[in-house]
């Protein structure tokens, strides 16, 4: 508890630390702004200490005398009769003071012998009487230094050692947070150690995260609007440049699907118009030149040839169809959850059961001792040539959309509408998937020479991959879905179909691709002749065409009532077997 209270405006702070010192040196304890212990109590402290301050000495200068503060402290002196007014600067006498009594330290240079001191100590004295005496005995005070510096030493190691720990842990957890490399990590961080040494580079991580996160799902959503929703929260974003061409590529082929649709000479016009730098600028100019051209009257043309040989009724709408490697039967879609096994003749032999959701694929192991489908119930099953379950394929979390056997007939793989390929012994151990379309795979097979499986998907996109899981190849051009992949006998090419009504054939040395023109409906199925001279496609538009490598259509397929959804020539090469939704397959003639 300090006997003496000195009250004071900051302006005063060094009249009021010169007083202290003199007041201390007589014996006095003296509370001033260096006894405050923290500033969370300020208030408190004062309190107390007016409250037991046997003196309040208050400093009036000009500043002090209209401060309510000291007005106050000065009032409490007065009640308690305690109160010794000192008196700066211009304060003069007629100016109005609590107190008639003071004495003026104006001049004072912080002497204690000078006169006004002696005054001062006079007017304390009759007050609170002298200060207590001190202990003089030099051992005692040297004996008190030397503890208080090794007290200090003390708490300033422990203080050190502390810091030092803190750090360490702080350096360990963000080792945790950047190997994680998490936004809720690093938002960990700033919560643990909001003063920390990292706190730039976790708010910058978690910006860098977000923006990642955000053009990732630009990317799956794969739209102008979200794609300008991007880069207006990104504005300065590290893939701003990549989402305005992507936002150009979108709208370019909004514009191309939209002429190809209405399919007229303006239509074409208009998207030159819209896009005369754009990636179909050639097509359009091409078929514009072709359809503006002066016409030459065609001779009439022969009674249109059906080249079917065979039909196969089904109860369903066939989704898949499949020829035995020696021609001698067929596999279709049967009802929703069964695969029907035909002769050529027609005749039904044996129905696969085991499914069950609606069956979307089929195919025959390359020896025919085995069958494979796949369904919507996310697995595939194996089957013995007598239509006997013998094997399941499981894993996929979506529908199954297609089934292939490799060329060796020792493996299968799957595709599904969860985005991924799974590859499987026969015995159905699974060995590896394949991760990286961004939507649905509608089809796969796999390479020739068994190294390599092809799938499509609604991406837009083809990829080849190796059997350990690695893209090696993507093939771009398609506008709309991917729905089908083949490769060539020989793995030289690859024939895509799509949902924007063409396929490609594409030279896989150099991607070189060839666009097939013909149908008006999306391109459903597609398919190499065994020799890789010909292929044929399968249409939404009810037909099937047969096609040189070049380009050149031979033969149109045309007496199915419905869209053609699965294709396949039998191993001769001189039939094609197509399967409808009218319900039926159909074998036709290719020579």
């Amino acid at each position: 508890m300090s006997e003496i209270f000195i009250s004071y405006i900051p302006e005063d702070k060094r009249r009021a630390r010169q007083l202290a010192e003199v007041l201390d040196e007589f014996g006095w304890s003296v509370w001033w702004e260096s006894a405050i212990a923290d500033d969370e109590h300020f208030d408190a402290q004062i309190e107390s200490a007016l409250k037991n301050a046997h003196c309040i000495i208050v400093l009036w200068s000009p500043g002090a005398i209209n401060n309510s503060s000291i007005l106050e402290q000065a009032q409490l002196g007065l009640k308690k009769k305690n109160l010794v007014s000192l008196v700066y600067d211009e304060v003069q006498n007629e100016q109005t003071l609590p107190t008639e009594a003071y004495t003026n330290l104006s001049h004072w240079k912080g002497d204690a012998a000078d006169k006004s001191i002696r005054i001062l100590l006079g007017d304390i004295y009759d007050l609170i009487g002298h200060p207590p005496k001190r202990t003089t005995d030099k051992l005692f005070r040297n004996l008190v230094t030397f503890v208080s510096l090794m007290l200090v030493v003390v708490w300033t190691t422990f203080i050190l050692s502390i810091q030092h720990r803190n750090k360490t842990q702080e350096a360990r957890d963000w080792g945790k947070y950047l190997t994680a490399n998490e936004s809720i990590g690093y938002q960990e961080y700033l919560q643990f150690y909001p003063e920390g040494k990292f706190i730039r580079t976790a708010k910058f991580k978690i910006d860098s995260l977000h923006e990642a996160e955000s053009w990732e799902k630009a990317l799956i959503a794969n739209s102008a609007e979200v794609l300008e929703a991007y880069i207006q929260e990104n504005p300065k974003g590290t893939y701003k440049d990549a989402a305005f061409a992507r936002i150009a590529e979108l709208k370019d082929e909004a514009a191309w699907q939209e002429a190809s649709e209405e399919n007229t000479v303006v239509s074409y016009k208009v998207y030159l118009r819209l896009s005369p730098n754009g990636k179909f600028a050639n097509e359009a100019e091409r078929i514009i030149a072709e359809r503006t051209k002066p016409k030459v009257v065609a001779k009439a043309k022969p009674i249109e040839k059906t080249y079917l040989l065979a039909s196969f009724s089904a109860p369903k709408e066939v989704l898949s169809v499949a020829v035995a490697p020696n021609g001698r039967r067929i596999l279709t879609k049967g009802w929703d959850n069964t695969a029907w096994l035909w002769d050529m003749q027609g005749n039904l032999i044996e129905e696969l059961k085991g499914h069950t959701d609606w069956l979307t694929s089929v195919a025959f192991s390359p020896n025919g001792n085995r069958m494979a489908t796949g369904s919507w119930d996310k697995t595939a099953k194996l089957y013995d040539v007598n239509g006997k379950m013998i094997g399941e394929f499981t894993g996929h979390t979506f529908h199954v959309s297609d089934v292939a056997f490799s060329p060796d007939g020792e493996y299968v793989v799957t595709a599904s509408f969860d985005k991924t390929a799974r590859l499987y012994k026969l015995d159905g151990t699974f060995i590896q998937s394949f991760v990286g379309h961004n939507e649905w795979i509608n089809a796969v097979t796999f390479s020739p020479d068994g190294k390599h499986i092809l799938t499509a998907s609604n991406d837009h996109t083809a990829r080849m991959w190796d059997l350990k899981g690695n893209m090696v190849a993507e093939f771009k051009g398609h506008i709309h879905w991917v729905t089908a992949v083949a490769f060539s006998p020989d793995g030289k090419f690859i024939i895509t179909g799509s949902k924007d009504k063409t396929a490609r054939i594409w030279r896989l040395k150099d991607r070189k691709n060839l666009k097939l023109i013909g149908h008006t409906k999306p391109v459903n199925a597609v398919a190499f002749s065994p020799d890789g001279k010909k292929v044929v496609t399968a249409s939404a538009d009810h037909t099937a065409i047969l096609w040189t490598l070049n380009g050149k259509e031979l033969r149109r397929y045309t007496k199915h009532k419905g869209q053609i959804n699965d294709v396949a020539f039998t191993p001769d090469g001189r039939k094609v077997l197509t399967g409808s939704s009218d319900r039926t397959a159909k074998l036709w003639e290719v020579e």
